[in-house]
């Protein structure tokens, strides 16, 4: 699978019994460019010039030197990285995670929390990297994001009921029809989106996935749909979406896997997955569940 596509999880819900997970594989990662971390090895002074007295890295290293311990250089602060003057006076150490772990609100760094609160009438996180808003109900805007790219959407194919929140994943109960919920979770840098069926299918189903891309940006057709960018030039591809049962989501080494697969009529992503007795899906799971795509992208 591509990395530029989304992940599957569980949802934290526990009352009804599972049959299929699918998780939908779109590249929205590819709406958005990422943050950019500092040289995570910034010398205390550029070569051949003087430090200055202001020059945050020296103040930070008389100071940890002076402490006998290391000091954060928070003008060097960014969303994934962290660096620190060493007690020696000399030298300088950074931390860079993979991921957010604090954003850029009104001038302020806090600490990422992707929980979901209801506000303005959305549904948004409380602190994540770049814009995201999931729909409160009553509409079929399922997840709005904006990047460097330009804003971009996805839509339910009907109007979605009120979403049940718990920390950060919002399920959409029976969004799909009777027994198929679509589920969103919230990440520090982007979402996924997982479609599940408690009842194992009799026959086959298709799931269509309205996608509004930022400008510029068009999916191709074919046996293998890709994503274009202006110049006609691949920059992403739609491949087959994982299907998981519950015990699998669970544990991988236990549970069975299959795949749906994908393709696109028009600006909608179409899922198709198999049913019947005819074919071998992932089975029934045990009661409960256990726990799309980016909006920053990570090439």
């Amino acid at each position: 699978m591509n990395k530029s596509l989304s992940a599957f999880g569980l949802p934290g819900r526990t009352r009804h019994r599972v049959a299929l997970i699918v998780a939908v594989a779109l590249p929205i990662s590819l709406m958005a460019a990422p943050a950019t971390a500092q040289d995570p090895t910034p010398s205390p002074a550029t070569a051949g010039e003087p430090a200055t007295v202001s020059d945050p890295a020296q103040v930070a290293l008389a100071q940890a030197k002076k402490n006998n311990k290391r000091v954060e250089i928070e003008a060097l602060r960014s969303e994934t990285a962290t660096y620190y003057a060493n007690p020696d006076g000399k030298t300088l150490r950074a931390e860079v995670s993979t991921t957010p772990v604090r954003v850029q609100k009104d001038g302020i760094w806090q600490p990422v929390d992707p929980t979901l609160v209801e506000k303005d009438g959305v549904i948004q996180p409380k602190a994540v990297t770049g814009d995201i808003t999931l729909s409160a109900g009553g509409n079929t805007d399922l997840v709005k994001v904006t990047g460097d790219r330009g804003p971009a959407s996805v839509a339910a194919p009907a109007t979605l009921p009120k979403p049940q929140l718990k920390g950060n994943t919002a399920t959409y109960p029976d969004a799909y029809g009777p027994g198929t919920d679509l589920v969103i979770t919230v990440t520090p840098s982007g979402f996924r989106q997982e479609i599940v069926i408690r009842q194992r299918p009799v026959k086959d189903l298709a799931f269509r996935i309205p996608v509004r891309l930022p400008k510029g940006l068009t999916f191709s057709t074919g046996k293998k749909p890709t994503l274009l960018d202006g110049r006609d030039k691949q920059i992403g591809e739609l491949s087959a979406a994982p299907m998981v049962d519950a015990t699998a989501a669970n544990s991988p080494d236990t549970g069975k896997i299959g795949q749906a697969a994908v393709r696109v009529d028009g600006d909608t992503v179409v899922l198709s997955v198999p049913g019947g007795p005819g074919h071998h899906l992932p089975g029934h799971g045990r009661d409960g569940l256990g726990d799309l795509g980016r909006h920053r992208n990570r090439r």
